[in-house]
């Protein structure tokens, strides 16, 4: 199992529109915890230690709204992320990823794109830089139903082990059905991903199916937000792994609960647990590992 406990810290401060209050465009937030994954692993490479470990999380974000209107919105962004684990130190993550978002409407449809960039280490050492945009199209079919189409390029470049440097084209739809007055929602996702490898090896056709309910629970004097989440994912290899000596084909179920409780209008407190089983005829892709969280909030 995976136990994390963390402290965030947000800021936020006014901004003023003309002739009027304005909703402030700064937020930043961090977090400070400590997690025990019990079969630590690193997905990208397929390697899995078939250990468990704790580890200190430090999670940092920052969020500027650099326009905010009706006709047009535009947000610049940065995420830092650090896994420091007692042991197996060789799978220390730590990234740096800074992102554009920006939306618009028109006629009754919603726009929007996104561009990030981010720069991982593993091991203290320079593992993958990443470049992902994404632009989307969204539109509600009904008062409760709202969809979402976007299109996804990624660029992956590996620093140490290059035959992975990767082109990813990907398509995906998402369904969302409000209802509780719109403070409750379903999400249905698929998406379809073509992965082309520098190494043919790592080539694959991959397909996801997700499944999301978001919804307040009330609590004695409280009223937390649960979320449950389902994912299959099928990737279809098209060439032969050379480990194996024939194509490779994964699957993966992961479940997911969270639970986020508030304390104030600054604090909460989250808790989440999840299950993931790894099925593929690469012994260093079929694994179980188990997941929880507990983590403490701050945002102002």
């Amino acid at each position: 199992m995976l136990i994390f406990f963390a402290v965030g810290l947000a800021v936020y401060r006014p901004g003023l529109a003309v002739g009027a209050e304005k909703e402030n465009p700064w937020k930043v937030s961090g977090s400070v915890g400590v997690q025990f994954d019990d079969n630590v692993n690193t997905s990208q490479v397929d390697d899995t230690s078939g250990q468990g470990d704790k580890a200190t999380i430090i999670e940092g974000s920052g969020l500027y709204k650099i326009f905010d209107s009706k006709a047009f919105g535009l947000e610049a962004g940065y995420d830092y992320y650090q896994s420091l684990f007692e042991d197996l130190d060789g799978f220390d993550l730590q990234s740096h990823s800074v992102s554009l978002f920006a939306s618009t409407e028109l006629a009754s449809l919603d726009l929007s794109a996104f561009y990030g960039y981010s720069r991982t280490l593993l091991g203290r050492n320079d593992f993958l830089s990443f470049n992902n945009f994404q632009p989307m199209v969204g539109f509600s079919a009904t008062d409760s139903w709202y969809v979402s189409a976007s299109y996804n390029y990624q660029n992956k470049n590996f620093r140490t082990v290059q035959e992975r440097d990767a082109n990813v084209h990907a398509g995906a739809v998402d369904n969302f059905f409000f209802f509780n007055e719109a403070k409750s929602f379903t999400k249905f996702t698929y998406r379809l991903q073509n992965e082309n490898t520098r190494s043919a090896e790592f080539d694959f056709l991959g397909h996801y199916l997700k499944a999301e309910l978001n919804t307040p629970v009330k609590l004695f004097t409280v009223v937390p937000k649960l979320k449950l989440s389902y994912q299959f994912s099928f990737k279809d290899y098209r060439s032969v792994t050379l480990d194996i000596g024939s194509k490779r084909l994964d699957k993966r179920h992961a479940g997911k609960a969270s639970l986020e409780t508030p304390l104030n209008e600054h604090a909460s407190v989250n808790v989440d647990v999840e299950y993931i089983r790894a099925l593929s005829n690469l012994k260093s892709s079929d694994f179980v590992e188990k997941v929880g969280t507990l983590s403490l909030k701050l945002s102002y």
